[in-house]
């Protein structure tokens, strides 16, 4: 069992990281779709506005009490995200609340946990619930865009793979949710699939760089897919792994140094996109949304998330 203190921790972590998460995946989805499907839209904006209410309540409870160790990972908000922000809305013309970014990167950390209250534990809980709601509702509304798009019934410019990394991503969150609320500690078969799952993520990632990007960058499309065969050979590793302490040690340590260089890839490409030297066929911020999982797994990786000391 968790005690209230990494009860406050990881609930403040998992829903100022996914939240956000949840926010950006909508603006992928608003502008990958045709007009025709205004539905759906309209949908994908009211998530989104519902993502930003709930943004606020947890930065409201996030300042003074979230740890400065977490914050540092720089999984909620990147040196990038604003910029790409600020971009996607003049590329696309679409308004984002950039207002929230502003104030969640003047977010007030602390070095040491504060005392916990009743009144606080009850209401985190409620949040947690609440986004649970939230999160199912988005799985659900992705689900029913993708099984249009695999029945031919809806078109999106966004590749079906990532309507199932999205689906992958709001499921971690579901499920991460629901043990905090049932403060269950974490055990170390659940490490294991939990970084099993984000080299997959990770694989995805490198496709969606190749796959969207200019083909006369032959360059960038070529180191993507080392990666992608880096990130599968790691998944075959994971799928044959043991729970011999050592032996996750050794694996742990092999996927941080790659994820490490994939980290500085990704971020290499974001600042080339900024400077204008790079184009993609999608929204800027989609690669800000796509470092911060890399920036997840890296930590993950590294156990501060769970606290749990690792490499």
């Amino acid at each position: 069992m968790i005690n209230d203190t990494l009860f406050v921790q990881q609930s403040l972590t998992d829903n100022l990281f996914y939240l956000r998460t949840i926010r950006d995946f909508t603006v992928n989805i608003e502008l990958s779709l045709p007009v025709k499907y205004q539905n759906y839209i309209d949908t994908a904006r009211d998530f989104r506005k519902r993502c930003d209410e709930y943004l606020k309540k947890v930065l409201t409870l996030s300042n003074n009490t979230l740890l400065t160790a977490f914050w540092d990972t720089g999984i909620f908000i990147t040196p990038y995200t604003l910029s790409t922000e600020l971009l996607t809305e003049k590329l696309f013309g679409i308004d984002l609340d950039t207002i929230l970014t502003e104030e969640e990167e003047k977010l007030n950390t602390v070095e040491n946990n504060p005392t916990t209250t009743q009144d606080q534990l009850i209401v985190i809980e409620q949040l947690n619930n609440d986004a649970i709601i939230l999160a199912t509702n988005f799985f659900d509304y992705v689900s029913s865009i993708l099984n249009g798009i695999l029945i031919q019934e809806v078109f999106s410019y966004s590749y079906p793979l990532f309507y199932n990394f999205m689906l992958r991503e709001i499921g971690l969150y579901i499920s991460d949710l629901k043990r905090i609320n049932e403060k269950t500690s974490i055990d170390p078969i659940f490490v294991l699939k939990y970084e099993s799952r984000y080299s997959l993520s990770m694989k995805n990632i490198a496709q969606f760089i190749s796959g969207l990007a200019d083909p006369a960058q032959e360059a960038i499309i070529q180191k993507s897919r080392k990666f992608e065969q880096q990130f599968d050979e790691l998944l075959d590793k994971y799928s044959q792994s043991n729970l011999d302490p050592t032996f996750q040690i050794e694996l742990s340590q092999i996927a941080f140094t790659t994820v490490q260089e994939f980290q500085d890839f990704l971020e290499t490409i974001i600042k080339k996109v900024l400077d204008k030297e790079l184009y993609f066929i999608v929204e800027p911020l989609f690669w800000d949304n796509l470092f911060t999982f890399i920036l997840y797994f890296n930590y993950l990786l590294q156990g501060v998330i769970y606290d749990v000391e690792k490499v």
